[in-house]
């Protein structure tokens, strides 16, 4: 099989993967809010809030809580080449997300601190799948948190109003072979832009060359480029009536440093004949990821509670992918030189509905189901099997027990059915489809002790 054909399989490789839900974005933050689809904005979401709404923080009594959480997400994606009948299977297939939490009330007042792990999510494809040309492992991580400062007022008996400032800090995992074909065909498509004193070693290499960009450090917990920075929240309750409430949130988009570290720049050549080679330089260096942020994001939504037993809840979440998706930038200076890399994402907004229903069939047990759709943002043109966020419908179930007077749990459960996308082949240089499918299944654990 050609390079040229290998390196179009591998397709134009956006270097940052996650898995998520929304995009990149959970579909739900809490046990609770996760079994009601992820609807959160107009009830007491729990402190899960501070990823929600926090102005429902105010909405509970005088006191505090101590809140635990984990959330374990677990994609199933995989790459097939029909035509060749290969598949890649992603070894990533579990990512666990901790959260811990504090937060006062006292004569309508509420704030405190959250940590979370906002993402821990990625793709391992092993180093015999037909993604690597360099025989090493293909893989990719990004990872986000926070630690929240919210501040949430009842400033009457129907209107709560909060203001958050979040510490912000991520990184991200790399390691990705780029063939001497697909570079040149990303050039051509005006999808890839090289510059730098070393951008003339891309277009001087042999016709069955590769570059491996590698920056990882190995660690679950931590990647190998990082960056911090601040963001903020603000959010609205109203109670209508009391069946009716509303609840409105905007949360701002991240102001982080580029995230910087080391790594090597590598190049080889794959032999004719074989399909896979190895790198004859790995020169070191230090890498600058640019202008990678998290978006802008607002959500409105609706609260219905005719009794005590039944609560029916709705959001519309609107995510602003394309400020912050729209162009991957990548920096790697070295002792030999620069290379600046832009590749385009090209990522749509997103809306995302949600629905959920809460049912008490006595006090102290909570039974809950949720729907949660968004559209893929990704057009078929810049999918890769790196970065496959093209999970859409969320089918949810969860479970809320008063353990005690002052701790309760919640469970919930999410199932995103598997999805399928094409990236077009070109048939006119002998280049397939490439067919990439994603599924997950996501557990979600709280506890929570009141003071």
């Amino acid at each position: 099989m050609s390079v040229r054909r290998w390196g179009a399989i591998a397709l134009v490789a956006l270097p940052v993967a996650a898995h998520a839900t929304n995009g990149m974005n959970m579909e739900a933050f809490g046990a609770r809010a996760g079994g009601l689809g992820g609807a959160a904005m107009a009830y007491d979401s729990g402190n899960s809030a501070v990823m929600n709404n926090p102005a429902t923080l105010a909405l509970r009594q005088d006191g505090a809580v101590f809140g635990m959480g984990i959330t374990r997400l677990g994609p199933d994606v995989a790459s097939h080449v029909d035509a060749m009948g290969m598949t890649a299977q992603s070894g990533g297939t579990a990512y666990w997300m901790p959260s811990l939490s504090y937060i006062r009330t006292d004569r309508g007042w509420s704030y405190g601190v959250a940590i979370l792990a906002q993402g821990g999510m990625g793709t391992e494809y092993a180093a015999n799948s037909f993604l690597s040309l360099s025989g090493l492992p293909v893989r990719s991580e990004v990872g986000f948190a926070r630690a929240m400062f919210p501040l949430a007022k009842k400033v009457t008996d129907q209107l709560a109003l909060a203001a958050q400032v979040d510490f912000v800090w991520a990184g991200l995992d790399m390691q990705m072979d780029m063939s001497a074909a697909q570079m040149a065909a990303g050039m051509n498509a005006g999808q890839l832009r090289a510059s730098g004193s070393m951008a003339g070693m891309l277009g001087t290499m042999p016709a069955n060359g590769f570059a491996r960009f590698d920056l990882s450090d190995g660690n679950d917990f931590k990647q190998q480029t990082r960056g911090h920075g601040w963001a903020y929240k603000l959010g609205v309750h109203y109670q209508i009536t009391p069946q009716w409430a509303i609840g409105a949130a905007f949360h701002s988009k991240t102001r982080l440093k580029d995230f910087s570290g080391n790594g090597t720049l590598g190049m080889g050549a794959v032999p004719p004949g074989v399909m896979q080679g190895a790198l004859v330089m790995a020169l070191p260096g230090h890498y600058t990821i640019q202008n990678f942020e998290w978006p802008t994001t607002w959500a409105v939504g609706v609260s219905y509670q005719p009794n005590e037993r039944w609560m029916f809840v709705s959001d519309v979440k609107r995510l602003k992918w394309s400020e912050t998706m729209d162009v991957f930038r990548v920096r790697f200076a070295s002792a030999r030189g620069d290379l600046n890399v832009e590749m385009d994402q090209k990522w749509d907004d997103q809306t995302v509905y949600m629905v959920g229903v809460e049912y008490r069939p006595r006090p102290g047990l909570a039974l809950r189901f949720g729907y949660n759709y968004g559209k893929n943002p990704i057009s078929a043109r810049y999918l890769n099997p790196l970065f496959p966020a093209t999970a859409e419908r969320h089918y949810t179930v969860g479970l809320g027990v008063q353990v005690s007077k002052q701790d309760s749990v919640a469970a919930a459960l999410a199932i995103a059915p598997q999805v399928t996308q094409t990236v077009p082949g070109v048939p006119t240089m002998g280049i397939p489809d490439v067919r990439i499918t994603h599924s997950q299944f996501t557990v979600r654990l709280n506890w929570n002790h009141r003071f």
